[in-house]
Formats: C-alpha cells, sequence, structure tokens
C-alpha cells in the first residue's frame, strides 16, 4: 500500500503570534516552528497501516527552508521518504492554491492508495484543504474520521457529527482527514533519529510543479485572502463589587439592565 501524509509545520501554540498588516500573514519567524500534532496523529495511523498492509510511507510537506525539520522529525517516526515543496512563489497562498500545489506535488509523484492529512492545522483552522485537494485529484474523500480500517480496496470509517456518528465506505485511492481521536503518536527513537538525518529530502519548486496555478495577479498572490487592518482586543476591566447592605440584589439587576446584559 502505497501512502501519502501532508504535514503541516506551525508555530507553536504556547508562543505569542503576530500579523504583518501589509503583508497580511501570520509572522512566523519569531515563534518556535513545530509539526501541527494532528500531522503525527495522521502519520502514526500511516504507519499503523503499513505495518498491517505493507507498503511505503511518504511524508510531504509545503514550505519555507525550515520545513526541512518537520520532514526529518516525520522521517524519524518512521516514513520511508520525504517530499518538500519549496518555492517562494508559493508564500501567501490561500487554501484553494495551497490544495493546487499539493495535488501537483502528489501528482509528481507515483500513485497512492491513501492520501492522510489532519483535519485542521492549529494555525489556520480552515479545514477544507483535504476535501478540495481530493476534488482536485477527483479522488474519494473521506473527511474528518476518529477512527477506519481498510478491506480489499475499501475504506470504512466513522464521523462524529453534534448528535450522532456518521459510518461511511470509500474505495480506493482516497483523500482521508482525520481527527485528534486517530491515534497517539510515537516519540521517534534514537535510531530512527540518526537515520532521518542521513536520509535525502526530495525538494520540489514552482517550475517542477505543473498544474499549480498561477502564482501573482497584481502582485498579490491569486487567492490569496490578505489582512486589511488589526484591531487589539480591548483589555478587561476589573468589573464592579456590590457590598451586600440588603440592596445588593435590585443594584445587580439595575447594572446588568444598564449594560444590556438582560
Amino acid at each position: 500500500m502505497k501512502i501519502a501524509v501532508l504535514i503541516k509545520q506551525v508555530p507553536d501554540t504556547a508562543s505569542s503570534r503576530t500579523i504583518d498588516v501589509e503583508a497580511g500573514r501570520i509572522v512566523r519567524e519569531p515563534a518556535e516552528a513545530i509539526v501541527d500534532e494532528i500531522s503525527e496523529r495522521a502519520l502514526e495511523k500511516a504507519l499503523q497501516l503499513r505495518k498491517e498492509h505493507g507498503g511505503e510511507v511518504t511524508v510531504l510537506a509545503m514550505g519555507p527552508d525550515k520545513t526541512v525539520a518537520a520532514l526529518r522529525h516525520g522521517l524519524a517516526m518512521g516514513a520511508d521518504r520525504a517530499v518538500h515543496l519549496h518555492d517562494p512563489d508559493f508564500a501567501g497562498a490561500d487554501l484553494v492554491r495551497t490544495a493546487r500545489i499539493l495535488a501537483s506535488g502528489l501528482r509528481g509523484l507515483e500513485p497512492f492508495d491513501v492520501i492522510l492529512t489532519g483535519n485542521t492545522s492549529t494555525d489556520g483552522r480552515g479545514g477544507a484543504v483535504p476535501a478540495a485537494l481530493a476534488e482536485i485529484l477527483r479522488l474519494a474523500q473521506a473527511t474528518s474520521l476518529r477512527a477506519f480500517d481498510i478491506v480489499d480496496g475499501v475504506l470504512t470509517g466513522e464521523r462524529v457529527l453534534d448528535d450522532m456518528v456518521q459510518h461511511i465506505q470509500a474505495k480506493l485511492p482516497a483523500v482521508v482527514s482525520v481527527t485528534e481521536h486517530i491515534a497517539d503518536p510515537r516519540f521517534p527513537g534514537f535510531k530512527g533519529i540518526m537515520t532521518a538525518k542521513r536520509k535525502k529530502i526530495l525538494t520540489m519548486d514552482a517550475k517542477g510543479l505543473a498544474g499549480s496555478g498561477p502564482s501573482h495577479s497584481n502582485g498579490q498572490p491569486v487567492g490569496a485572502n490578505v489582512v486589511r487592518s488589526v484591531v487589539e482586543n480591548p483589555s478587561r476591566t476589573s468589573g464592579e463589587k456590590f457590598a451586600d447592605d440588603g440592596s445588593a440584589a435590585q443594584r445587580i439587576s439595575d447594572y446588568l439592565i444598564e449594560e444590556g446584559l438582560v
């Protein structure tokens, strides 16, 4: 079984993040870059599938130079090979163009039976790339699964909705996105880390990706969402205290009405 896992490097959620208003992007440089946890969980599921069915696991990531560290982490966890989609022209891509670039990278490799990804990243929270990717590649999509198995080329999985659990089936090949319940990621061992350091990472740039779409128009990436203004959250006031002298209940009621809270 040929499995591709799309992993993403994101700013550490414990670090402070700011937005470059002129560029319309998150300022990622000051924050520590880590592999998104949902990507690790997707990779863990891929490694379990390889153990069960045999085959090969490829990790693929799009991003700047430092994204190599995320790919080596994937190799250290147990992936067989890594692919880096890297070009300055990719910066600022929105979800549609991101899906096009990822699709072009996958097309440049051999066909995959399963393309695994997290359901949503911690930096964007869009959650639409897996479905867009499946549409571009004309593959079946099985999104936001908490669990799934594959038997005889058919995927059977579970998706949790607000008040129900959906049981779905899809024939391979398919794009599959998973939730945090899919698997607990393993920690890379010393042997895996040392092996990952020696492995070569295939790099693909814009010229090598046919069909990734036009890059720029009027100085902005095509389809990019641009932030025009940023307003800081107002500071919280300390509130108001009411001494209970027998009239506190009435005063609290008057206060809530005055503030439009009731």
